[in-house]
């Protein structure tokens, strides 16, 4: 192309198919390396969540037990994936004041699936095991005199 007297070269911009596709190639190699790590890392998260949930659950069952002065209990029902809070009043059908889910790769052992709360913050003894099928495992537990609940 000729601009006044000096000849210049066309300038192409941008990226040939070639370069395109092997960087797509490249960014798939390291996808399909790491995504393993990232799925691992996600169930590991998800199960430390839900033994976090589960022990705020509890002290927060114990919590609202003083807060109302009356007796709650915390119910496993381990068949359909889920706790509650539940709370009954005399003559009336038991209230639900609150409800966790438990994720499907997370299993639960424990002694009694009802827990009571009383409202003097004290509670029976329990443990309650966690694990998830990596082998990974949590103890959540009271002794029951003093009321307070721990995490293992």
């Amino acid at each position: 192309m000729l601009v006044g007297n000096e000849f210049r070269p066309k300038t192409v911009h941008g990226f040939t198919l070639l370069e395109l596709l092997l960087v797509i190639a490249i960014i798939s190699v390291f996808a399909g390396i790491s995504f393993p790590f990232i799925k691992k890392s996600i169930k590991s998260t998800e199960f430390r969540s839900f033994s976090n949930k589960t022990y705020l659950f509890l002290d927060y069952a114990k919590t609202q037990s003083v807060l109302r002065n009356a007796v709650l209990k915390v119910k496993f029902d381990l068949d359909n994936k889920q706790v509650s809070l539940v709370e009954r009043i005399e003559e009336l059908p038991e209230t639900v004041l609150q409800k966790i889910n438990i994720p499907k790769n997370i299993n639960i052992e424990l002694e009694n699936e009802e827990i009571p709360f009383y409202p003097d913050a004290t509670l029976q003894p329990f443990e309650i095991r966690i694990f998830d099928n990596e082998n990974r495992g949590a103890v959540v537990s009271s002794k029951g005199v003093d009321g307070k609940i721990i995490l293992k």
